[in-house]
């Protein structure tokens, strides 16, 4: 299963090739990586510049987007069924990390749209994550994620935890 890794950035250049180098120490290659750059003024356009990997594709904005704007940017180009998103500050924890996303992944029903995942109880620093932990459900349903959004607030946390159906976030119309 292909998968899209999209990536927004700005002024982040040392951040930044951490990210991308985690994807090129994943063990699960068939990936595409998609960075926006977004009118960054330090060298990382020089930086993605060298990059020579043919998965790695950038694109310089010439007006500011800004992150949500640069997320719909890249998903409306991924390639892949399947989206992982992955801030330029964070990284994958383990070189196996885009193997196990996409077994995940094949497990699971058309009916699925998003995905969160590494959001582990052993990182949660407040109460209210650990709550949430004990009482979410595996899943939730459509009908029930206004309810948990009002008690929880955003659900997924790091938005580096997301994956999604590429189809399913078109079909919303994106970030708004």
């Amino acid at each position: 299963m292909p998968i899209s890794i999209v990536m927004p950035t700005y002024n982040r250049r040392p951040l930044l090739e951490q990210a991308v180098q985690s994807v090129l120490d994943q063990t699960y290659g068939d990936w595409e990586l998609l960075i926006s750059d977004d009118g960054s003024t330090d060298d990382t356009h020089e930086y993605l510049a060298s990059l020579k990997d043919p998965r790695i594709k950038y694109f310089l904005q010439r007006e500011k987007l800004g992150q949500f704007g640069n997320f719909n940017f890249l998903i409306a180009r991924a390639s892949h069924e399947i989206v992982q998103i992955l801030c330029d500050d964070d990284y994958f924890a383990g070189p196996d990390s885009l193997a196990k996303l996409t077994d995940l992944w094949k497990g699971l029903g058309p009916e699925v749209g998003f995905l969160r995942e590494n959001h582990d109880i052993s990182h949660a620093g407040c109460s209210l994550t650990r709550f949430e932990r004990e009482v979410l459900p595996e899943r939730i349903e459509a009908s029930e994620s206004d309810l948990f959004f009002l008690v929880f607030g955003c659900i997924p946390g790091n938005i580096s935890n997301v994956s999604l159906r590429t189809e399913a976030f078109r079909e919303t119309a994106g970030f708004r």
